[in-house]
């Protein structure tokens, strides 16, 4: 337990709480589609109907400090235990797959084809602000709406580009240096033999890292990291997957794999 008292996760299927003895939420840039694992206990003081689709909102926090919401989705897979019920829930990427586009596309921008596919699904999206050059032709011959951004991206030669949606849902699709996570403040200093756990860093520039629950760390900010042994100062470090794990009263910790930011 820190200053901020005892670590919590509170989840929510279909607006009602359900007690769960293990969760485990990963978001990342480096795959387009957000999880999270629960473990959630047969014994409810509600009823707690897991069923396909159900929606599904996790905030994670301190008994002190408040909670913080990291993830939105819905049930993909139930699994039933003796104890607990095994549940898989992805976020609002994996609808996506079930939504399909049928088009054409003339002297179009790779900007012009993702807002208008996005638009016929009625999808939040923010996307790069710089156009990109114009298609003479581009067609989506019935494909889901996660086929077609990833065929825009071969065909514009965007696979630098990052695709992922928020907590609410909202899609962003474009280079890293223009959201708004990559212009922030670095969103927290971790120091090791204090917050920072563990500390493994490669030749390559990148690493993993784990500290105590840290629900404000998401994928695509900018983090310190603190090792008086090996340098002097602080390494500022871009978030590439963040993995958040409540496991009843045992285990709080914010696991991270991170690349050297510029």
């Amino acid at each position: 337990m820190t200053d901020a008292g005892l670590p919590i996760a509170e989840v929510f299927v279909d607006g009602t709480r359900a007690t769960c003895a293990r969760v485990e939420v990963t978001d990342s840039r480096l795959t387009p589609i957000g999880r999270a694992i629960l473990s959630i206990d047969k014994a409810q003081s509600e009823r707690v109907v897991l069923r396909n689709r159900a929606t599904v909102a996790i905030g994670m926090g301190y008994q002190n400090t408040g909670l913080r919401k990291v993830f939105g989705g819905r049930i993909r897979h139930v699994d039933p235990g003796d104890v607990a019920v095994g549940v898989v829930a992805l976020d609002a990427m994996a609808d996506l797959e079930g939504m399909r586009v049928k088009r054409s596309f003339a002297n179009a921008s790779l900007q012009d084809v993702v807002r208008a596919s996005l638009d016929e699904h009625q999808v939040r999206h923010e996307l790069a602000s710089t156009e990109t050059r114009r298609a003479r032709h581009f067609v989506a011959p019935n494909l889901s709406l996660l086929q077609v951004l990833a065929a825009a991206r071969t065909t514009w030669g965007a696979q630098d580009w990052d695709l992922w949606a928020d907590v609410d849902g909202k899609v962003w699709f474009g280079p890293w240096a223009e959201t708004a996570r990559s212009k922030a403040d670095p969103v927290g200093d971790l120091e090791y033999g204090s917050n920072l756990l563990a500390f493994e860093p490669s030749t390559r520039g990148t690493g993993m890292a784990e500290t105590l629950l840290a629900p404000e760390i998401e994928h695509s900010r900018r983090v310190r990291l603190w090792h008086r042994d090996l340098w002097q100062g602080a390494l500022t470090v871009r978030i590439d997957r963040a993995t958040h794990v409540v496991d009843g009263d045992q285990v709080a910790k914010t696991r991270l794999e991170w690349t050297l930011a510029s």
